[in-house]
């Protein structure tokens, strides 16, 4: 920073050396008196007697088109970047300038450095320390990246055992120049702002448009806020992820995202870089946001349990029509709340609840005009159990169930479909392991499916097997327990031209016993009589709750 101290020039002529002398407050208060007696009120020199210290000095710059004032005023003022020499006109490189008024504040333990009105190019990302906050006045003040070697526009990069924090971005415009066709960037010049390993941060009224990777992420770190924020033209919107640790209470609140070009828009995630990466985004807060124009999901919550996802409105996403082109996406978002969202426009599901999403409530949301509503799915061994489904309107029709899913479902007036088959498929529990049957005689148990829908379980289970007694026993367990003793299912069996119907009864144990009864066609089996039959359990009963 360049600057001139300077005395003041006087108006109406030059002060005489006794009157400067008294000025400077070297007399005694009697000659100051006599003085001050002598001086007409309203003269030049009884304004200049009134004031001291710092109005008597002016402050003057040597850049051009910078006006000179008084250190009382100056001192009054925020720092600003143009004190280090930036120059808003979109041509300068003022990245050095930038970093310096930065690394100058963080020195004196942090402060406020302004941005004011300007286009202010950088080539390299601006490094952010702890307890500094840039502040701008408003959209007027920018920040325009021109890198091309994914570098970012700002950055607080902190380490595991050397945390940032404190860190605030307010009130300013932070642009690329990069476009999206067809889901790929033209260039790739990184994130508007990048967050790593810092806490206690917050981003608000900030603009970023234009960037291939996040508009604005937080990666490793826990109690960021990023409220009422615009950004536009990013391959994702706004992100807080988490590797090999835990983090919690993040919040994004308020903001408008639009035009994501290649991934989400709200993203969540956890165990972020795959392999061994077992860190969880927990407790977070999405309230009020504003989502259009998602290549895949508007909100994507993967391994990020006790989400609040409250209120927010996503338009269109899933425009790449990719594997994951749905409104909202909750995959490991145990104990997640979805409750009073929009969801309009996406090409596919409004909302999907799936693996390691057990505990979930949905509640209170509008979805029209997408693929589908609510679809309620597994993957693999993985199971999403006891979702609680309260009031929504759903204006496409049918909750959809596919595999290990049980609903709790609080509502009347839904039906339940999987796409793939009529009937319902919504514990699958065989197939999960969790059916251990047993018998005399050897068998298998090559179907295992049960509906559970409020409080009511619809049992269907396809059994085959062969024996050489009279009879065969088969105990079918793990099933949810009956609010009733020896509740009763139908059995038909089939052996050879053999057909018959009888009951099976489930005990308080949650065991089905099967009694197959004799065949009439016997076949020789390794020199043993051997009895080949089949089974099919079917029916309903009450479940305790």
């Amino acid at each position: 920073m360049r600057a001139l101290f300077t005395r003041r020039r006087m108006i109406g002529g030059t002060l005489s050396a006794s009157a400067a002398t008294t000025l400077a407050g070297s007399s005694s208060n009697a000659t100051q008196g006599a003085e001050a007696a002598n001086d007409p009120p309203g003269s030049p020199l009884a304004r200049l007697r009134a004031a001291f210290g710092a109005s008597l000095i002016g402050f003057a710059r040597f850049d051009d088109g910078r006006l000179a004032g008084t250190v009382q005023r100056k001192l009054s003022e925020l720092p600003s970047i143009v004190d280090f020499g930036a120059v808003g006109d979109d041509r300068t490189d003022n990245t050095d300038a930038i970093q310096r008024a930065i690394d100058i504040i963080a020195t004196q333990g942090g402060g406020v450095l302004l941005v004011p009105a300007g286009i202010f190019r950088i080539r390299r990302a601006l490094t952010l320390r702890s307890n500094v906050r840039l502040t701008g006045v408003g959209p007027a003040a920018v920040l325009h990246l021109v890198n091309t070697d994914r570098s970012s526009a700002i950055r607080a990069d902190g380490v595991r055992d050397r945390r940032l924090h404190g860190i605030s971005i307010h009130d300013l415009t932070i642009t690329g120049d990069v476009d999206f066709a067809n889901g790929k960037p033209s260039v790739v010049n990184g994130s508007g702002i990048a967050f790593v390993h810092a806490d206690d941060c917050d981003v608000a009224g900030v603009r970023v448009i234009g960037f291939s990777d996040n508009g604005i992420s937080c990666h490793n770190g826990s109690r960021n806020s990023i409220t009422n924020c615009r950004v536009e033209r990013t391959s994702q919107g706004i992100s807080f992820t988490a590797s090999d640790m835990n983090v919690t209470g993040n919040i994004a609140l308020g903001n408008r995202i639009s035009d994501t070009g290649q991934y989400n828009s709200l993203h969540l995630e956890g165990g972020f870089g795959g392999g061994t990466m077992r860190g969880e985004v927990s407790h977070t807060t999405l309230n009020g946001n504003t989502i259009t124009g998602s290549w895949e999901a508007g909100i994507n919550i993967e391994l990020a349990p006790h989400t609040s996802c409250v209120g927010n409105t996503v338009r269109q996403s899933g425009l790449g029509r990719t594997m994951i082109a749905m409104g909202i996406k909750v995959y490991g978002g145990a104990y997640s709340t979805l409750c009073g969202n929009t969801v309009t426009g996406s090409t596919g599901n409004a909302i999907v609840i799936g693996a390691n999403s057990g505990r979930c409530s949905v509640e209170g949301n509008t979805t029209a005009g997408n693929g589908g509503a609510l679809l309620l799915t597994d993957s693999g061994a993985q199971v999403t159990n006891d979702v609680a489904i309260g009031v929504n309107n759903f204006a496409e029709g049918d909750i959809q169930v596919q595999g290990n899913v049980r609903i709790r479902n609080r509502t009347t007036g839904f039906s339940f479909v999987n796409r793939a088959d009529p009937d319902p498929q919504v514990l699958d529990w065989y197939q999960e392991g969790r059916f251990a049957p047993r018998a005399t005689g050897s068998h298998a148990v090559r179907d295992a499916r049960f509906t559970r829908i409020g409080n009511v379980v619809h049992v269907a289970i396809h059994l085959t097997g062969s024996g050489n007694g009279a009879s065969q026993q088969v105990a079918i367990e793990g099933l949810p327990a009956p609010a009733a003793m020896a509740s009763h299912l139908c059995v038909a069996y089939r052996s050879g031209e053999h057909n018959s119907t009888t009951c099976a009864t489930l005990d308080a144990g949650q065991t089905v016993l099967v009694l197959a009864p004799p065949a009439r066609v016997e076949e020789r089996i390794n020199n043993t009589r051997q009895i080949k039959w089949e089974a099919t359990i079917t029916g309903s009963y009450l479940t305790e709750g």
